[in-house]
C-alpha cells in the first residue's frame, strides 16, 4: 500500500512536470509566431485610400495586416520609404526583420482620376446655353476638386443639374460619377484673356524671338497695367533677369537687347539722298536698336553720329 502511494505521488509529479512543459512549449510557439520572419515587398501597389502593414509586409501576421500605416500617395506618384521607416514598422509590430542601409520600398496607388479640368469641361458644357463658355475659368468653393475612383472604373462624370447666375458670375452643379456617388460643386466663373508667355526659359542677354512665344489663358481680373499683353512687346527684347516658361511677363522684366557694343566693328550705311554707301566703322559707344551712338569710319577716321538699326549695324543720315 505504501509502495502504491509512493508510486502515485511520483506519477502526479511526472504529470505536473509534463503539464508545465506543454505550457512552456505553447508559450514558445506563440512567441515564435509573434516574431515570425516578414520581408517587405520592394514595389507595392495599393488600390485603396491607405497603406497597410499587409501591403508593405505581405507575410505579416493576419492580426497586424490590416493596420493602417499612412494615406496612399496620389495616383501617378511614387512614395518611397527608406530603411529607417521600414525598421520602425518592423519593430512596432514585432516582425523578425531588420533593414540594411540600402533597403527601400516604393509605393504607388492604382486609381482612376477625374481631374479638375474634366469637371470644369463638363460643367461649362452643361451651361453653354446660359452664357458660360471656355472663355471662362471656374473657381470652385470648397475642398479639393480631384475625384479618385476605383482603378477598374472609367473616369467620367455626368451632370445631373446645373445653374449659372450671370449677374453674379456664380454657378452650381450636381455631378454623378461611375461609383454612383453624387457630388455638389459651386463657385465663381471668371472671364479669361490670352497673354503672351515664353515657351522656354530665357536669361539676361537672350534675344526673344517669335518662335519662343506662345499664348496662355489667364483670368482677366489677374491682369494689370504692368503686364505684357501682346507678342509685339516681346519680340526683339531681352530679359532683365531670368524669365520662367509659361509665366506672365511684366514690362519691367524686359530691356532692349544690346545690338552694338563699344569697340565692335559695325556695318555702317551712309544715306545721302538716293545714294547709299556701305562702310566699316568702329563703335565708340554701346547701344540698343534705335539708339544714336558715335562711330568712327575706319577709312577716313572721321567720327560720325549713327543710328543703331540691327546687330552690329548702324546708319548715318547726314
Amino acid at each position: 500500500m505504501k509502495d502504491f502511494i509512493k508510486f502515485a505521488g511520483n506519477t502526479a509529479k511526472v504529470l505536473a512536470f509534463v503539464a508545465v512543459m506543454i505550457i512552456c512549449m505553447a508559450y514558445f510557439i506563440a512567441s515564435i509566431n509573434e516574431t515570425m520572419a516578414a520581408t517587405p515587398a520592394k514595389n507595392v501597389t495599393v488600390t485603396g485610400a491607405n497603406i497597410t502593414v499587409g501591403d508593405v509586409f505581405p507575410d505579416a501576421p493576419k492580426k497586424h495586416a490590416a493596420f493602417v500605416l499612412a494615406p496612399a500617395p496620389k495616383p501617378d506618384t511614387t512614395l518611397t520609404w527608406d530603411a529607417q521607416t521600414l525598421n520602425r514598422i518592423a519593430r512596432s509590430f514585432n516582425l523578425n526583420w531588420r533593414a540594411s542601409v540600402t533597403d527601400q520600398v516604393h509605393i504607388r496607388r492604382l486609381a482612376s482620376v477625374i481631374d479638375e479640368n474634366m469637371i470644369k469641361d463638363a460643367i461649362i458644357e452643361s451651361l453653354s446655353d446660359e452664357g458660360l463658355s471656355h472663355k471662362n475659368d471656374l473657381e470652385f468653393v470648397g475642398s479639393s476638386i480631384e475625384i479618385l475612383l476605383s482603378h477598374d472604373l472609367e473616369p467620367s462624370v455626368t451632370v445631373i443639374s446645373s445653374s449659372y447666375n450671370q449677374s453674379r458670375n456664380t454657378f452650381s452643379a450636381t455631378l454623378q460619377t461611375p461609383d454612383n456617388r453624387v457630388r455638389q460643386f459651386t463657385g465663381v466663373a471668371h472671364a479669361v484673356v490670352q497673354i503672351p508667355v515664353l515657351n522656354t526659359p530665357a536669361r539676361r542677354g537672350d534675344h526673344i524671338r517669335q518662335s519662343m512665344i506662345t499664348m496662355m489663358d489667364v483670368r482677366a481680373d489677374m491682369v494689370d497695367d504692368n503686364m505684357v499683353l501682346t507678342s509685339d512687346e516681346l519680340v526683339n527684347m531681352s530679359p532683365r533677369k531670368i524669365i520662367r516658361a509659361n509665366a506672365p511677363i511684366t514690362v519691367k522684366d524686359l530691356v532692349k537687347p544690346t545690338m552694338v557694343k563699344r569697340g565692335d566693328l559695325v556695318t555702317m550705311q551712309l544715306q545721302k539722298g538716293p545714294i547709299q554707301i556701305t562702310a566699316l566703322a568702329k563703335a565708340l559707344q554701346t547701344g540698343t536698336k534705335g539708339d544714336m551712338i558715335r562711330v568712327m569710319n575706319m577709312d577716313s577716321k572721321r567720327t560720325l553720329e549713327a543710328k543703331v538699326t540691327g546687330l552690329r549695324e548702324a546708319t548715318v543720315y547726314n
